[in-house]
C-alpha cells in the first residue's frame, strides 16, 4: 500500500524527458508573389496517413508553431481563404528535434464567380474533388478550423450581449426578453456536444417529457460524422444577396434520427464564410418546423475568424389534453412522447460587442440596432415631452424630450412591441396599443408614435366591438374643490323610438373622477342620472351623436360629498345578522367563522349557522366566511341602515363558489370561492415573476392611486388587455340579463358575427376563480379594488406562468393577490 505512490511517482519522473523533448515544426507562411507574411492562415502537420497531427493559425506576422505528438515524417499543409491548399514536402523529425520550414504559398487562385446552380443537381455525401459542393465545402472549411483554432488558443477577450427571450406562436413579436452583458469570455461563444453524440443520439433527444434543441457548432460541421451522415449541394441566394452563394446540407436519405439541414453562405468574390443557418429534420414535433438557428462568421484583422453572432430558436410546448393527437413526423420517439401543444418559442444568442487582444487592446466594436421616433399627442396637436416609451418584454425605455423625440442605441435585432405611456395617457385614462417594429442590427428603424385624437381616445375603452353606439363622456367633481368623485354612477336611459329598443347604460366613474359610457344609441331622447350615496342628480335629456363622443360633467354639491365620505364606524350602528347555510339542503353550518372588516370582532356560526354582529354602521364591508373544510371565501357588502338580514350559502362537498342571498337593502356582490395560500406576495413568487419582467404586475403606489374606483378601471392602463361589457347566455336565457366586465386580450376580441371572442381566466390568492368560460358568470368588479394587494396580467399563453396555466388559459390570465389573502397567508405563517 505505501510503495504505490512511490512507484507511480518514479513513472512520471522518467516519463518527463520525453514531455520536455517533443518535436516542434516552427515557420512562416508567405506570399508565393510577393514574400509577405500570411496572416490568419491555417497550418496542419499531417501524418503520413493524411490525418492531422497537431494544427494552428499564423500570427499577424505569418509565423506558426505546431508540435508532432512523437518522431517521425510528416507534411505541412497551409490553408488560405481564396487560395489552392499548399503542401510542404515530406519532413523527418527527430526526437525532441525543432525543425524551422519556409511555407510558401500557392498563387491558384480559387474562383467561387463562375459556380452556378444546377437544377435538379445530386445531393452529394464527401464530393469528389473538382466538384462544385466541394470546391465550395473547402473555402467553408477553412473559416471553421481557423474559428476552431481561435477559439482554442484563447487569442481574445470579448465583451458579448446575450438574449434570451419568448416569441409569440403566431406572430413572432418578442414578448419577454432578457439581455445581459457578459465580460472577459474567451473561447466559443457556446459550445455544441461532440459529434459522435450527435450522431449517435440525434439533434434533438427526449428526457421525460423534456425536448433537448441542440445547436451545431465549428467542431460539430467538421467532424467526420457530420460529413458521412450530410449531403451537399449548391443553393442559389436570396433576392437582394447575389453576392454569396450557398452550400446547402442536410441528412442523407436513411437518416432517421433528429437531424439538421442548413446552408452555409459563402461571399462569391472573397470565398469567405458569412453565416451559417439551419434548421431542424426529422424532428419528433411538428412544432419544431420553425425551430433553428444561425451563427455570423467575422475576420479579425489580425486574420483570425470569430463567431460573431449566433442564435438559436427553439419550440415552447406542453403536454396537450388527453384528446389531443400527437404530433410528429417520424416514427422514432414519437410513440414515447405525450402530446404536445405549442405556446410559444424560446430563443437564445447573442452578439460580441467589443474585442480585446489579450494584453486588453481593443480590436473591434460591433453597432447593435437603433430605434428612434418621435411621440405627438393629437388631442392637443403638439409633442408629448416625458413621455416613457417602453420595448415590451425587455428592459430598455427612453424618455421622448420637450420636442417628444426619442432614441434608443444598441438594441438586439429582432421584432418587438413598442409602447409608450405618461401622465397626460393617464389623465385621458387612455392606453396605447402596442406598435410592431423590426430591428436590425447596424441600421437605424424610424417609428413615430402618436395619442390619437379626443374622439378615438374616448371610444377607445369601449372596446373593438362594431356595437359601441354613441359613446357619452365626462368628469365628475366636487363644485366646490374640484376634487375628483370617485365611485360616482353616471346612467343613461332611453325611451323606445323610431324602432330603437328601450334600455340603458350605466359607468362607474374613476380614481379621477373619469367616466366613459359606451353602447348608448345616438338620436334619441338619452336621459343621463349621476347617483351617489342615494341621491340622484338628473340631467335633461340629451341626444347623443354617432360620429364622436359627447362630453357631459358633474359637479357634486359638497354636503352630498361630505356625507359619502363618512365611513363605517363599529362603535355606532345596529346589529347584523348573519346565516350560513348548505346551498343544496339549506341545512345551517356551523362553526364558521365570519368576519365583517377589520375592524370588528370575528364571530362564529352556531347550530343554527347564526351569528350576530352587534353594532354595525352603515356601509361597505369585505365579509369573509372561514370554514374549516372549505376553506376562506369573501365577498364585499354594502350594509344599509335599517337591521338587515345576510344570509351566505355554501355548496356541499366543498363546492366551488359560495352564494350569497340577500335580505333587501343589503347588495351583495357574487361571493367566489378562495382558498388560503400561506406567505407574503414575495413568498408566492409574485416578486420574483415581477423581477422577470414577463407580463404586467401593478402594486403598492401604483395600484392604491386608484382609489376606490372599481378593479376594472386599473386594466384600462395595461397594454394590450381591455374592459368588454359582457351578458353571459346563462342570464339572457333566463330573461334577466345580468352586465358583466370581463377582461380581454386585444388580440382576442369579438367578431361582427357577434361571438364574445376570448376571456382571460381569473386567478384569486392563486385559485382559479374564472376559466374564461363564456358561460361561466363572474363580474371583475365584485372584487373590490380597494382589498386588491397586487395584480399580475399575462397576455398570451407564451406568457403564463406554470403555476396558472390550464386548458382554458389560451387567452391569458389575471392573477388578483388580496389584502385580505395577505392577512390569512401572515395569520397562518405566523401560527406555525
Amino acid at each position: 500500500m505505501t510503495t504505490r505512490p512511490y512507484v507511480l511517482c518514479i513513472a512520471l519522473l522518467l516519463a518527463s524527458p520525453a514531455v520536455l523533448r517533443a518535436q516542434v515544426v516552427r515557420g512562416t507562411f508567405v506570399d508565393h508573389d510577393t514574400g509577405e507574411p500570411i496572416r490568419g492562415a491555417h497550418v496542419t502537420l499531417r501524418a503520413p496517413d493524411g490525418t492531422a497531427a497537431a494544427s494552428t493559425n499564423t500570427d499577424a506576422g505569418g509565423a506558426f508553431e505546431v508540435k508532432a505528438p512523437a518522431a517521425g515524417t510528416y507534411t505541412l499543409r497551409g490553408d488560405r481563404i481564396g487560395f489552392a491548399p499548399t503542401l510542404s514536402p515530406a519532413l523527418s523529425l527527430s526526437p525532441g528535434e525543432t525543425a524551422t520550414f519556409r511555407l510558401v504559398g500557392s498563387s491558384q487562385r480559387v474562383m467561387l464567380a463562375a459556380i452556378t446552380v444546377q437544377a435538379g443537381a445530386r445531393c452529394e455525401t464527401r464530393p469528389a474533388e473538382g466538384r462544385q459542393t466541394a470546391t465550395l465545402w473547402e473555402e467553408a472549411r477553412k473559416a471553421l478550423l481557423n474559428a476552431k483554432a481561435t477559439a482554442q488558443a484563447r487569442l481574445y477577450q470579448y465583451t458579448a450581449q446575450r438574449v434570451d427571450r419568448r416569441l409569440d406562436p403566431r406572430t413572432g413579436a418578442v414578448v419577454s426578453a432578457k439581455v445581459d452583458t457578459t465580460r472577459g469570455m474567451s473561447g466559443n461563444p457556446y459550445v455544441s456536444v461532440p459529434g459522435a453524440r450527435l450522431a449517435e443520439e440525434g439533434y434533438v433527444v427526449t428526457d421525460g417529457d423534456t425536448l433537448d434543441f441542440r445547436a451545431p457548432d465549428a467542431g460539430a460541421l467538421l467532424s467526420d460524422e457530420f460529413l458521412d451522415q450530410h449531403c451537399f449541394r449548391v443553393k442559389a441566394p436570396p433576392a437582394g444577396q447575389e453576392a454569396l452563394i450557398g452550400l446547402a446540407f442536410e441528412p442523407v436519405r436513411d437518416r432517421r434520427l433528429p437531424d439538421v439541414q442548413g446552408t452555409l453562405w459563402i461571399d462569391r468574390q472573397t470565398a469567405e464564410l458569412r453565416r451559417m443557418e439551419y434548421a431542424y429534420a426529422n424532428a419528433p414535433l411538428r412544432t419544431a418546423d420553425e425551430a433553428g438557428g444561425e451563427m455570423d462568421f467575422r475576420r479579425l484583422p489580425s486574420g483570425s475568424w470569430i463567431v460573431s453572432r449566433w442564435r438559436i430558436r427553439m419550440p415552447l410546448v406542453t403536454p396537450a389534453p388527453p384528446d389531443a393527437k400527437r404530433a410528429g413526423s417520424t416514427p422514432l420517439d414519437v410513440a414515447r412522447l405525450p402530446a404536445y401543444r405549442l405556446i410559444g418559442y424560446q430563443e437564445q444568442g447573442g452578439e460580441l460587442t467589443a474585442i480585446y487582444t489579450r494584453g486588453g487592446a481593443p480590436v473591434s466594436v460591433t453597432a447593435g440596432a437603433q430605434l428612434a421616433g418621435v411621440v405627438f399627442d393629437s388631442t392637443r396637436s403638439v409633442p408629448l415631452r416625458g413621455a416613457k416609451v417602453r420595448i415590451d418584454g425587455t428592459q430598455y425605455t427612453a424618455d421622448a424630450d420637450s420636442a417628444g423625440r426619442f432614441t434608443f442605441r444598441d438594441l438586439p435585432d429582432g421584432t418587438f412591441n413598442v409602447t409608450f405611456s405618461g401622465p397626460r395617457l393617464d389623465s385621458l385614462g387612455y392606453a396605447p396599443q402596442p406598435v410592431r417594429v423590426s430591428l436590425a442590427r447596424g441600421a437605424t428603424t424610424r417609428q413615430d408614435l402618436a395619442v390619437p385624437g379626443m374622439a378615438r381616445v374616448l371610444a377607445a375603452g369601449c372596446g373593438d366591438s362594431v356595437n359601441v353606439g354613441a359613446v357619452l363622456a365626462g368628469s365628475v367633481r366636487a363644485d366646490s374643490t374640484g376634487e375628483p368623485v370617485v365611485g360616482a354612477h353616471v346612467t343613461a336611459a332611453w325611451e323606445a323610438a323610431g324602432g330603437t329598443p328601450a334600455g340603458e347604460r350605466m359607468a362607474i366613474s374613476d380614481f379621477r373622477g373619469v367616466y366613459r359610457l359606451c353602447g348608448a344609441p345616438s338620436g334619441v331622447p338619452v336621459t343621463v342620472r349621476l347617483a351617489t350615496q342615494g341621491t340622484t342628480m338628473s340631467v335633461s335629456a340629451l341626444r347623443l351623436a354617432a360620429d364622436r363622443p359627447s362630453l357631459q360633467d358633474f359637479l357634486v354639491p359638497r354636503p352630498l360629498l361630505a356625507s359619502a365620505a363618512q365611513a363605517p364606524a363599529p362603535a355606532a350602528g345596529i346589529p347584523l345578522h348573519v346565516r350560513v347555510t348548505a346551498a343544496e339542503t339549506g341545512q345551517p353550518l356551523s362553526g364558521a367563522t365570519v368576519r365583517l372588516g377589520s375592524a370588528l370582532a370575528p364571530q362564529t356560526t352556531d347550530a343554527r349557522g347564526g351569528a350576530t354582529f352587534p353594532r354595525v354602521a352603515a356601509g361597505t364591508y369585505l365579509v369573509t366566511v372561514a370554514d374549516p373544510q372549505l376553506g376562506t371565501r369573501t365577498v364585499p357588502a354594502v350594509i344599509g341602515a335599517d337591521g338587515p338580514e345576510l344570509e351566505l350559502r355554501v355548496p356541499a362537498g366543498g363546492g366551488a363558489s359560495l352564494l350569497a342571498v340577500v335580505r333587501s337593502p343589503v347588495r351583495l356582490a357574487a361571493l367566489t370561492a378562495r382558498a388560503a395560500v400561506r406567505g407574503t406576495l414575495a413568498q408566492v413568487g409574485f416578486e420574483q415573476r415581477k423581477r422577470l419582467g414577463i407580463g404586467s404586475f401593478i402594486s403598492g403606489a401604483d395600484l392604491e392611486r386608484h382609489g376606490n374606483a372599481p378593479l376594472s378601471s386599473i386594466f384600462r392602463y395595461i397594454p394590450g388587455v381591455r374592459v368588454v361589457d359582457y351578458y353571459p347566455p346563462s342570464t339572457l336565457r333566463r330573461g334577466r340579463p345580468m352586465l358583466e366586465h370581463r377582461i380581454q386580450p386585444t388580440r382576442g376580441g369579438g367578431d361582427a358575427a357577434g361571438n364574445p371572442g376570448c376571456f382571460m381566466s381569473v386567478f384569486m390568492d392563486g385559485v382559479l376563480i374564472l376559466d374564461g368560460s363564456p358561460e361561466e358568470g363572474h363580474d371583475v368588479d365584485a372584487n373590490l379594488l380597494a382589498n386588491i394587494k397586487a395584480v399580475e396580467v399575462y397576455r398570451s399563453m407564451s406568457e403564463i406562468p406554470t403555476q396558472f396555466r390550464g386548458t382554458r388559459s389560451l387567452c391569458g390570465v389575471v392573477v388578483l393577490w388580496t389584502k385580505t389573502g395577505e392577512d390569512d397567508r401572515a395569520a397562518a405563517s405566523a401560527s406555525h
